[in-house]
């Protein structure tokens, strides 16, 4: 498998069943969003983060509430906080309405 002849040099993982990411070892979202809240001065319990794929995980665990869309993989869904609608429910925007109701923000 390709994502396995790169994985000595690279983290690889499918976002989707045909889209294979390869980024280099340590590159992920979970940095990318350490080092948004180093640049606002924020801790990252004070982050809420949106995930659907295996390339999320990361980045749902290092938040401080990470939520899973419905159409995640349980993988996903298991590392989540919570779990919210589907893509073609309006997952996102239901989560926003939920932190937004719930004083979260």
């Amino acid at each position: 498998m390709i994502a396995d002849s790169v994985q000595s040099l690279s983290n690889a993982a499918f976002s989707k069943p045909n889209y294979l990411e390869i980024v280099p070892i340590g590159v992920n979202k979970a940095e990318a969003l350490k080092h948004l809240a180093a640049i606002l001065g924020l801790d990252l319990s004070q982050f809420a983060a949106i995930g659907d794929g295996l390339n999320d995980i990361e980045m749902l665990r290092e938040a401080g509430l990470g939520i899973a869309m419905g159409n995640a993989p349980e993988a996903v869904k298991s590392e989540a906080d919570w779990v919210t609608g589907t893509n073609n429910e309006g997952g996102v925007a239901q989560a926003v309405w939920k932190l937004l109701n719930d004083g979260l923000v």
